[in-house]
C-alpha cells in the first residue's frame, strides 16, 4: 500500500464492523443467546488473529514475501473465512 497507516486504519475499521455484524446475527436455538453471542464474538477475534500470526510466521520463515499488505490481507482473509460458520465453530 502506498499509505500503510491508512490501510491499517481501514482494516481495523472493517474488522470492527465485521465483528458487529457477526455478533448481531446469531442463528441458533439450542443454546442461550448470551452463550451464542459470546462464542461468535470470540471466534470473530481469534480467526483473524490466528491468520495474521500464521502469515507473520510464514513471512519470517521466508515462504511468503514480507510486506505489510500481506499482513493486512491475512487479517481480512481470517474475517472472510469465519463469517459463514461463526455460529457453529467453538473457540
Amino acid at each position: 500500500a502506498s499509505q500503510p497507516a491508512i490501510a491499517a486504519m481501514g482494516c481495523f475499521i472493517l474488522w470492527f464492523g465485521w465483528h458487529a455484524f457477526n455478533i448481531s446475527s446469531p442463528i441458533s436455538g439450542e443454546r442461550q443467546l448470551g452463550d451464542v453471542v459470546g462464542s461468535i464474538g470470540l471466534v470473530t477475534v481469534l480467526c483473524p488473529v490466528s491468520c495474521a500470526v500464521s502469515a507473520a510466521i510464514l513471512m519470517y520463515r521466508g515462504y511468503v514475501k514480507l510486506t505489510f499488505d500481506n499482513f493486512i490481507s491475512s487479517i481480512l482473509a481470517g474475517l472472510v473465512s469465519i463469517t459463514g460458520c461463526a455460529s457453529s465453530v467453538s473457540p
